[in-house]
């Protein structure tokens, strides 16, 4: 997922996904808009996040994500809408990360972990929904260029 370099928006909201967020993600440096809200996923957001400069929206709400919310580069500009449903904290999102007030995560039933990716009972749903955005982007990418080709003088 990682190798989708001029992907500018992903959409993974209400699919089921557990799991982690792929470090990998921080490699799609021209993405906008990152919406993961609604899943199953958990863990910690990635530091690695912060190389999306380009970021200008972001949700991983109603999850069940845990630590401490980042707040360099982009992610200072997104409000607490961007992590409701979480046991994260926080500045940004007016919450305590004293180990007294932190939750611990929630537990999750039937969660595979490996090093990096969403995985689960429903990952090869999350898998054919990744790899049909992929196709989806890909058919984008090669057929725009010739459909403006066609109609213009040679």
């Amino acid at each position: 997922m990682g190798d989708l370099h001029g992907i500018r928006s992903l959409n993974l909201s209400n699919n089921y996904l557990t799991g982690s967020i792929p470090v990998s993600f921080s490699n799609l440096r021209n993405l906008e808009s990152l919406d993961l809200g609604n899943n199953s996923l958990n863990g910690e957001i990635p530091n690695e996040l912060v190389m999306l400069t380009f970021l200008e929206t972001f949700n991983v709400s109603y999850n069940n994500f845990s630590g401490r919310v980042l707040d360099k580069g982009q992610f200072g500009t997104f409000d607490e809408n961007s992590y409701k449903g979480n046991g994260l904290c926080g500045p940004l999102i007016h919450r305590s990360c004293s180990t007294d007030e932190t939750p611990p995560p929630s537990p999750s039933i039937d969660v595979e972990e490996e090093d990096e990716g969403v995985v689960g009972s429903n990952s090869v749903h999350c898998w054919f929904r990744l790899l049909v955005v992929f196709f989806m982007v890909l058919a984008f990418d090669v057929l725009v260029p010739r459909i403006g080709a066609i109609g213009s003088p040679l």
